[in-house]
């Protein structure tokens, strides 16, 4: 709000008044105080009835008298200050509110100093936020009549935040914004009939990751739900799960498109009453042309196993991470990717064959080089079961490490096959830094259930030497999520570690693209400016 705005709230919360007392006890014109209570009344804040205008009579004026007694309002309001409250709704990290506000850093600080300094927002786990229930409600009610000002009258709002508004409206009818959620669906292979049309707002680009997360954001029951993981089995090849998880973050659909990804892939999951019943989604997926085929179980994968141990020429070790390993802890039901590592190409070929000779197919070879040594790996598949093998490198370029060696103390052993059960730190790691489907649902899964050195992590990191720094900027994105969608506390000491190795890589990034002062950086990046000075005070 500006001076003169304020000056008007304050007046009319003394009582009722024509414009000319306004003006008089204000000091300001006659013209000036018009144009600021016209602009009082379109946001709600007040009512004119004949001559006399006043605080609104609706319940944004009675939380607005509710807040003035509590609150200096100059301290809330002032400036930007609505602006920034209206962010802090939703807990915000310093570098999320250099991102949104794009206020100078000195500037941000100024607000948040002064509204920390009256009650109204607190500083908790790294993260700024707005603490009373009726500022909070204030804020809200001031957004949607924001919003209904700015729509269609016959459109519904269905969900809205600082970046888009998603809303339906009858089908025969057009609205601003683009098409999105179910709207979409048909072109992506999903055909659907329903009785409106959805539209985002800003228009954003239309494609299948947009479609799918909006959709999850609209759903209202179990089988809208399911459709999104039809959605995303139809085009899964097509999919940029970094890009889905990106659009997803901050609204309620990242916890359900992490669900989802677990949920279509066979595997059991936590909330499963979210989605339809297995044999129900199995059903409705044959409608659109797609199997589906539950995960292997602990059994199966027994099995499957000792038929490996049994034809194997000689005895070899392989270490076991991803979801296979988390069976053996009793941590998952089911799975169906087997992720092995070997250390020697000559236990890569005995493997080989074994799986060959009992029916596996070879599905992706990828021969990876280092100094001169060829690093072999293969992805092979029978009935459900996918297995994929790595000598040495891990695909994405992780090495096996002698301190992950040494921290496999479990052993399983089937006949002439001896699996050693990477610890929970390393799968943990691995599964962190992959973007595969699944993956941050199996950590969550993990975390739920044991006690994890997070300390570990970041030395887990470091051991991988020059890719330390590239692994961080994924490894960070997990931990973001995984907050966010499970509420999962990681600690914050593990956390700046790894921020710092990731911002790193991104200054290099930067600098090699022709940005060369912290200023620049940190614009790009949306980090406040002196932290960027730190790290590359570090880099030189």
């Amino acid at each position: 709000m500006n001076k003169g705005e304020l000056k008007i709230v304050k007046t009319l919360l003394q009582g009722s008044f024509t414009v000319k007392e306004i003006a008089s006890a204000i000091g300001l014109s006659l013209s000036q105080t018009y144009r600021n209570l016209k602009k009082l009344l379109s946001q709600g804040f007040v009512d004119k009835l004949d001559d006399t205008y006043s605080i609104s009579r609706s319940e944004l004026g009675f939380l607005l008298k509710r807040i003035a007694n509590k609150y200096c309002l100059e301290s809330l309001f002032s400036g930007r200050g609505l602006e920034v409250l209206m962010v802090l709704r939703s807990p915000r990290s310093i570098n999320d509110l250099v991102k949104i506000l794009r206020l100078s850093e000195q500037s941000l600080y100024n607000y948040l100093s002064r509204l920390a300094s009256i009650g109204a927002i607190k500083f908790e786990e790294g993260k700024y936020k707005v603490v009373d229930d009726e500022l909070k409600n204030f804020l809200n009610l001031l957004d949607m009549r924001r919003i209904s000002r700015e729509i269609e009258p016959y459109a519904e709002v269905i969900f809205n935040c600082e970046d888009f508004i998603i809303k339906r409206v009858p089908a025969n009818l057009k609205a601003k914004g683009s098409p999105t959620a179910f709207t979409l669906f048909p072109r992506y292979g999903v055909d659907i009939s329903l009785p409106w049309t959805f539209y985002v707002e800003p228009p954003m680009d239309e494609s299948v990751e947009t479609a799918l997360v909006h959709g999850l954001i609209v759903s209202e029951t179990k089988k809208e739900r399911t459709l999104c993981a039809i959605l995303y089995l139809k085009n899964k090849d097509r999919i940029d799960l970094l890009k889905a998880r990106s659009l997803a973050k901050g609204t309620p659909a990242l916890p359900l498109l992490l669900k989802l990804e677990a949920y279509a892939s066979g595997t059991p999951i936590e909330e499963a009453e979210l989605f339809l019943p297995w044999d129900e989604f199995r059903e409705l997926a044959s409608l659109y042309g797609i199997r589906v085929m539950p995960a292997p179980e602990a059994s199966t994968l027994s099995m499957y196993f000792e038929d490996i141990g049994k034809v194997m020429e000689r005895e070899i070790t392989c270490y076991l991470f991803g979801g296979a390993n988390l069976i053996f802890l009793g941590v998952k039901e089911a799975t169906k990717d087997v992720d092995i590592i070997l250390d020697k190409i000559e236990d890569f070929q005995v493997l080989a064959k074994a799986l060959e000779n009992l029916g596996f197919q070879p599905v992706v070879e990828e021969v990876t080089r280092e100094i001169g040594e060829l690093r072999p790996s293969m992805i092979y598949r029978k009935d459900n079961m996918r297995i994929d093998v790595f000598t040495h490198v891990i695909a994405g370029g992780v090495k096996l490490t002698d301190n992950m060696k040494s921290r496999a103390k479990k052993t399983v052993i089937y006949g002439k096959l001896k699996l050693k059960l990477m610890s929970l730190e390393d799968v943990i790691f691995l599964k962190a830094i992959s973007i595969r489907e699944r993956d941050l649902e199996d950590i969550a899964m993990t975390l739920r259930r044991y006690k994890v050195k997070w300390p570990l992590i970041p030395q887990i990191l470091i051991e991988q030497g020059e890719e330390a720094e590239r692994n961080a900027v994924a490894l960070l994105q997990t931990i973001d999520a995984l907050e966010e969608a499970y509420n999962i506390k990681i600690s914050r000491k593990v956390k700046a570690r790894i921020e710092r190795l990731a911002l790193k890589y991104m200054i290099k990034k930067l600098i090699e693209k022709g940005y060369k002062t912290p200023m620049e950086i940190s614009k790009q990046l949306g980090v406040p400016s002196t932290k960027i000075r730190q790290v590359m005070r570090e880099m030189q």
